[in-house]
């Protein structure tokens, strides 16, 4: 029995309502503008990451001069706001003809080219004054556009990844060098301190950090120069990947819903060192797994992006961070491989199927954000059970509940849980939504009624209503305990209002 105390242990805002979406220019374009309308109307993402996307912004005219194109920035941010998100931009990537060297470029891509057929430059800055530049006449832009207020609100970043070979300095060396990791982030620091000095330039009170993948090192480098030259900087912005597919084909390193969570506990380890307890750690990428434009066709364990265990670990993820003592700000999932799909189920890092099917990860966001802010106390949920049990403003308990393997690889039995609810009244009504094998999971369902491509129109429609959110009414009376069975791989929401 686990009992659940009518006491709160602290407030917890919805830190996981925050997508990266990937690509950027997709936000101009039908397909991308009707996956975010999605988004928006569930109501279960509020921030949004997109890139300024500068090499394609700032060129040069025919006596030299830099020269801005907003339309399509301006489009993108228009679109965003009409939907009520919230942006978090990354100002990235730098324009070919600032670039030291352009023969370095990539791809970042399943296929040889970006979306649109682009590739991003990816040496360092050649006047890191100019970059500065691009940066405060960009946010004069912004600022003029949308109003500081409005600005203020934004999360605004330098760059993206400048820590790894494919977006930064690629001459400088492999990601693990410990020279090519002190060279990137000695031009970093360039191009940071140029950005902080235009945009602060432009308004002191925008919300300016970074947004680093992966080298502690590079971290510990930066942050620490910042800090002795007392650098304005508003929050930290890491990366986390619970493992690669490299170490998944290995299995060096399975998946592990906590290793994202120790990730974050060595930057914040860091950043505590030069900034203490109080500056903001935000999370702007996350995966079970990175390489987002990879699929089953590089790793077949990528499966478990298509699958109820990934809602399983999503749930398991974000009580863990709950949990902390210091917890991210944001942890945003990544998204990717939308406009690279070729059939429904295989293994790219997004919400949707090639038909659209709302995937368990997906919909594991929209159960999320039904929970209340207030964390409440609780007894330890049996093992491999992850317990969330919140209290909505207005009187609803509303409880997460996860079950899986600790690497999401094995079929355990059903478990019971009783949850004693006794310090809330006596009688209650409410819902349940499940996210398992056999409730919104389409993958689950394609293989039990082993269907194959090319999909008939009924399979489709079967499909599609597999993916959507349903719930069953619960009645609980005489202060009985509420008892659930929970099968392998499942998320589960309990709702409940004391009558």
């Amino acid at each position: 029995m686990i009992r659940i105390e009518n006491k709160t242990v602290k407030t917890v805002p919805h830190f996981w309502d925050g997508i990266v979406f990937h690509p950027t220019d997709a936000i101009e374009d039908d397909w991308g503008q009707e996956l975010l309308r999605r988004m928006a109307q569930d109501g279960a993402i509020r921030v949004v990451r997109m890139y300024t996307m500068f090499e394609d912004m700032v060129t040069l005219n025919d006596t030299g001069e830099m020269q801005f194109d907003y339309a399509l920035n301006d489009r993108r941010i228009d679109f965003l706001l009409s939907l009520g998100f919230t942006p978090m931009i990354s100002y990235a990537f730098l324009p070919p003809w600032l670039c030291v060297h352009t023969e370095f470029t990539a791809s970042i891509a399943k296929n040889k080219l970006r979306y649109k057929g682009k590739v991003v430059t990816n040496s360092y800055a050649k006047d890191p004054a100019l970059w500065g530049e691009i940066c405060r006449i960009y946010t004069e832009h912004i600022v003029a556009r949308y109003g500081p207020e409005q600005v203020r609100g934004w999360y605004l970043q330098c760059y993206n990844e400048p820590d790894l070979k494919p977006f930064f300095m690629a001459e400088a060396g492999e990601n693990k060098d410990p020279d090519a990791i002190a060279a990137r982030a000695r031009e970093y620091l360039k191009l940071y301190k140029a950005f902080a000095a235009g945009v602060k330039r432009v308004d002191n009170r925008l919300q300016i950090g970074t947004s680093l993948a992966s080298k502690a090192p590079f971290l510990d480098a930066v942050l620490k120069e910042l800090r002795e030259t007392d650098t304005p900087i508003d929050f930290v912005g890491i990366h986390t990947y619970g493992t690669s597919t490299k170490f998944l084909n290995s299995g060096e390193k399975p998946f592990d819903s906590m290793a994202c969570v120790e990730k974050q506990r060595a930057f914040r380890a860091i950043v505590e060192k030069y900034y203490g307890c109080d500056m903001p750690l935000v999370n702007d990428e996350w995966g079970a797994s990175s390489q987002g434009f990879f699929n089953v066709e590089e790793c077949p364990q990528l499966i478990l992006r298509e699958k109820s265990a990934f809602a399983a670990y999503f749930g398991k993820l974000i009580t863990h961070y709950a949990d902390e003592q210091a917890r991210p700000e944001k942890v945003m999932i990544c998204l990717s491989g939308q406009h690279e799909m070729v059939t429904d189920f295989s293994g790219f890092r997004n919400f949707f199927t090639l038909h659209g099917f709302k995937k368990p990860i997906y919909n594991a966001h929209i159960l999320a954000s039904k929970l209340g802010q207030a964390l409440l106390a609780h007894g330890a949920a049996p093992e491999n059970v992850t317990l969330y049990p919140t209290l909505r403003e207005d009187g609803t308990l509303a409880v997460l509940l996860a079950y899986a393997a600790p690497h999401f690889d094995k079929k355990l039995p059903d478990v019971t849980v009783d949850l004693d609810l006794s310090d809330f009244g006596d009688a209650f009504t409410g819902s349940i939504w499940r996210i398992d094998e056999a409730h919104t999971d389409p993958y689950a369902l394609f293989l039990r009624e082993k269907m194959a491509d090319p999909l008939t129109e009924e399979q489709l429609r079967k499909l599609a209503d597999a993916g959507e959110l349903r719930s069953e009414a619960l009645t609980l009376s005489d202060g009985a305990p509420l008892s659930l069975t929970l099968p392998c791989d499942s998320l589960t929401l309990i709702e409940l209002k004391a009558e």
